[in-house]
């Protein structure tokens, strides 16, 4: 048998052709509305951050807690949730829906 040569050949991979038209900037982009608004926001939340520590040095911390009633009788907003994963379902005749909120780990695969 013929011992094996070793060759030197290359794949012929084609030059990439060049961008199209529309992706190519001839000028920097327009200024977003959403980016200004950013901007214009993150200086005002490091601000209340700043205040918050401060007056989080001299209140007591259940004046920070949210579900601190001094007044459990004063007019509030009472929001319980439920985490779970929310299962819709068919019943029935016609445009029927039941809706099972089955806690995380017990939904059958």
């Amino acid at each position: 048998p013929m011992a094996h040569q070793p060759t030197r050949e290359f794949l012929d991979v084609p030059t990439r052709p060049p961008a199209p038209r529309s992706l190519v900037l001839d000028r920097p982009p327009e200024k977003s509305s959403v980016l200004a608004r950013v901007q214009e926001f993150l200086p005002q939340m490091e601000r209340a951050n700043t205040e918050l520590k401060k007056a989080m040095e001299n209140e007591p911390p259940e004046h920070f807690d949210v579900e601190h009633l001094e007044d459990s009788e004063a007019p509030h907003v009472e929001m319980n949730l439920l985490v779970g994963v929310l299962d819709v379902t068919e019943r029935g005749e016609g445009n029927s829906v039941g809706i099972e909120v089955v806690p995380d780990g017990d939904k059958k695969r």
